[in-house]
């Protein structure tokens, strides 16, 4: 299974299946010193909530996402972050992990409450750097694969 981190250092990234966050818009540049990126499979939960809120989102194109939007996003982040932490077995939270492939299903339950803490602390880790960048800025941006 992929370590599940938030990878502030885009020279550590080895080839390109990442999913990137901007923070601003998009202008024509990918693997931006500024960014943050995610493992496509830690990005998963977090996609499904942003496919919820922003219609049109795509994994594979670049979208630029508007701060009100990113408000709702980090709102239903914290709400699964909740309901994350209560659970105490993987069929619990499976509905909201949206796994991409079913060997990381397997891996994630075989040691649940580790990684279940690892992926809590990513995704509390991204809403606060979503909440610090939404202060000074409109827009933030996922560039997919």
């Amino acid at each position: 299974m992929e370590e599940m981190r938030i990878i502030r250092d885009n020279g550590t990234l080895t080839g390109t299946c990442y999913m990137e966050i901007l923070p601003g818009k998009y202008e024509g540049k990918c693997w931006c010193n500024e960014s943050i990126y995610f493992e496509e499979e830690t990005f998963r939960p977090i996609e499904y909530i942003i496919e919820g809120v922003v219609p049109g989102y795509d994994h594979y194109a670049f979208t630029i996402i508007e701060k009100k939007n990113w408000i709702r996003i980090i709102e239903k982040l914290q709400q699964f972050l909740s309901h994350l932490q209560r659970a105490k077995e993987l069929w619990e939270v499976e509905d909201a992990l949206h796994f991409m492939y079913r060997e990381t299903r397997q891996e994630f339950a075989l040691d649940f409450q580790n990684n279940k803490n690892k992926l809590f602390k990513v995704i509390n880790e991204f809403c606060d750097w979503l909440e610090s960048h939404l202060d000074s800025r409109q827009y933030i941006s996922v560039l997919g694969l």
